[in-house]
């Protein structure tokens, strides 16, 4: 008996120490399948072991345009910047601006963007188009606010902003001329006047080229006909300053007149200023000096200004 059972516990143990090596395999083999099974291990791809992996694969997708794109940004940028200084403007604008649409904060793109604006603006100055030339600068300040502080630019943009001033005004004037009968070859012209061509003188005349005013007046008080050439030198302006002379021939003698008359011709001699309407109403005066044939043969001036209304078609 005492021998038989240190027997059998030596048989016991070893069934019991291979039970315990077949479970501890059996562990191991489990624990391998379950790790092979996780998306976060194996060799096969996450989209086909777990939707999430499709998320993540869509996910890389959508990114790769973003990368193209600065890709392309960077292809345009190089290919404008070679455009900048072959001196060909026109095509590094176009590639420069497709660049910043990709990359719109890429400092490099927009400092060489807005000079190609300024080039362009200097390009048109042949052109005489100031309207054209302040675009181009406005949108080179838009990209580069930095200009500001480039005092040259700052001279060479105020310039532009006066001269566009001066060009309305030139255009408003330009346009008011085209209305006027100042802007015609010929004009015909009636009116009025009172002074040295004629007491309440019945007046025609001609306006030829807006500055040559050859005029005839009949003064029915003065019993007298006047001939005179009025030189309008400001046709571009409403207001403009005139030099007249001309000669007065009396038609009788009527010594109970109320009015003074002139029995002998005379010349005289006018300067005023003439305001002349764009729809064709004309207004001047002036002071004048004349010149008495005859017996008197003297020069006298009239301290009383001459005064003239009169309408052109």
């Amino acid at each position: 008996m005492c021998k038989g059972k240190p027997v059998r516990m030596w048989v016991y143990a070893g069934f019991v120490k291979k039970q315990m090596s077949l479970l501890w395999k059996v562990g191991v083999v489990a624990l391998v399948l379950v790790v092979g099974a996780s998306p976060s291990w194996g060799n096969a791809p996450a989209s086909a072991t777990h939707p999430a992996g499709k998320t993540s694969d869509k996910a890389h997708q959508g990114s790769a345009p973003t990368a193209l794109s600065a890709e392309k940004s960077k292809d345009f940028f190089q290919e404008g910047l070679r455009e900048f200084e072959s001196g060909h403007f026109k095509r590094a604008q176009s590639l420069l601006a497709q660049a910043m649409t990709a990359q719109p904060t890429h400092e490099g793109i927009r400092y060489y963007l807005a000079r190609t604006y300024i080039r362009l603006a200097q390009q048109t100055q042949h052109e005489h188009n100031t309207e054209k030339r302040r675009s181009l600068l406005k949108r080179a300040l838009e990209v580069d606010p930095r200009l500001l502080e480039d005092n040259s630019f700052v001279q060479q943009y105020k310039r532009l902003q006066v001269d566009g001033k001066g060009q309305q005004v030139a255009l408003v004037q330009k346009q008011k001329l085209r209305k006027s009968p100042k802007s015609k070859l010929l004009s015909l012209g009636v009116g009025l006047t009172f002074g040295v061509e004629g007491l309440l003188g019945i007046q025609t005349g001609l306006l030829i080229g807006g500055m040559v005013n050859p005029l005839v007046t009949f003064s029915p008080v003065q019993q007298s006909f006047d001939f005179s050439l009025r030189i309008i030198p400001l046709r571009r302006f409403d207001w403009s300053p005139y030099l007249s002379v001309g000669v007065t021939l009396p038609t009788s003698n009527t010594p109970h007149s109320p009015f003074p008359a002139f029995p002998d011709p005379f010349f005289h001699f006018a300067m005023g200023v003439q305001y002349h309407s764009p729809i064709g109403f004309a207004f001047s005066t002036g002071l004048s000096l004349s010149y008495h044939l005859g017996e008197t043969n003297a020069m006298s001036f009239i301290p009383i200004p001459s005064a003239h209304i009169s309408w052109y078609f």
